[in-house]
């Protein structure tokens, strides 16, 4: 207490605390040309985000308590463009990108006490020291063709994207727990009081959250830990890894049928990996009875359902489009396609904060 004539008199606690964030971004690029015939293009950018503080009431405590929010991420593309002649060009894409996503307490090794009817400010790391990490790694090669043909202008190529990520985090709880203090708590010892006449027996129901962290009976304790076999012993994170793929090509043609009408004809296709764990170590639910051989499984959880889904080879996606000069200041544009969307990282990656490297517990 520094403020006898606050809110709550001598007990008054006033203070400030400078929530500090940091961020820096730095880019390169080079262009280049070799000759009539050759470019080169290269960028470089790095970018980083820090917030090493979340929560001011616990780093009032300790600064080391609350969850520390970090965003990085590196990216880099290069492209040559190559030209065969006039009428036929080619260019070839590689790109990269790296980020890093964390949001953990920089101590992470205490169990926090927290109090529910809000008598005192939580005690400990947030979330007893739980929080996660993503670090998806991303790599694209794309290479496509320009040609142009009488009334046709062509363009075909193909494409490949490749995602490694490795994860770590918890769920409610944290890996070092939370214990929760609460009224209403049978006591575990008699607590006599000053003037004999609000004692309270054993067993009594606790009257606030105070009196029950002080008796050491609290309202239940959670934990966030992996199972045995699937994290380190005795608790903590349990990093895991994911892998997917997809792969793509298309063809596409522009046709200028007459000078006041052009089609857009093209097909494109794309497969798209099932997501993987490279120790097979996920787990999911069975919810349809032909998915595995074994028809019991139907509705159970199953560790590494090897693929966690059925992969789809139907990705084909017609394209087709017009323009028409309907009067000298006047286009009419119209057109048609199916696209296939790639799987949102998190979908499967979210797994790995679940059974078996993630399970919650309470006591």
């Amino acid at each position: 207490p520094n403020t006898p004539n606050g809110v709550f008199g001598a007990n008054t606690l006033q203070t400030a605390f400078s929530i500090p964030i940091d961020r820096d971004q730095y880019s390169g690029r080079i262009d280049q040309r070799f000759s009539d015939k050759d470019t080169l293009f290269f960028r470089y950018s790095v970018a980083s985000n820090h917030a090493p503080i979340q929560n001011p009431n616990s780093a009032l405590i300790n600064p080391s308590f609350p969850q520390a929010l970090k965003n990085d991420w590196i990216n880099s593309g290069l492209s040559e463009t190559h030209l065969f002649g006039p009428s036929l060009i080619n260019e070839v894409r590689i790109s990269g990108m790296q980020s890093i996503e964390q949001s953990i307490p920089p101590l992470s090794s205490l169990t926090q006490a927290s109090f529910s009817d809000g008598a005192f400010a939580s005690y400990g790391p947030d979330g007893g020291g739980g929080g996660f990490s993503l670090s998806p790694f991303t790599m694209s090669y794309r290479d496509a063709l320009t040609w142009v043909k009488g009334k046709h202008t062509m363009n075909f190529g193909a494409e490949y994207r490749t995602v490694h990520s490795s994860y770590f985090g918890t769920s409610v709880g944290g890996p070092n727990g939370v214990y929760i203090f609460a009224a209403g708590s049978p006591l575990p010892v008699a607590v006599p009081s000053s003037d004999g006449g609000h004692d309270l027996a054993v067993g009594a129901p606790s009257p606030n959250s105070i009196v029950s962290f002080m008796t050491g009976i609290s309202q239940f304790y959670e934990r966030s830990v992996a199972y045995p076999g699937f994290g380190p012993p005795g608790g903590g994170f349990a990093p895991f890894s994911m892998r997917r793929s997809d792969w793509a090509g298309w063809f596409q043609d522009d046709f200028k049928i007459a000078r006041d009408l052009t089609l857009n004809l093209g097909l494109r296709y794309e497969f798209n990996s099932v997501p993987y764990e490279i120790g097979g170590r996920l787990a999911g639910i069975v919810n349809d009875p032909n998915f595995l051989a074994d028809k019991t499984l139907f509705r159970r959880m199953v560790l590494n359902p090897d693929p966690i889904y059925e992969a789809d080879d139907k990705g084909f996606g017609p394209r087709f489009g017009m323009a028409w000069k309907a009067l000298p200041k006047t286009v009419v544009r119209g057109g048609f396609a199916i696209f296939t969307n790639l799987p949102l990282s998190q979908t499967a990656d979210q797994q790995g904060f679940n059974f078996p490297f993630s399970g919650y517990s309470t006591a």
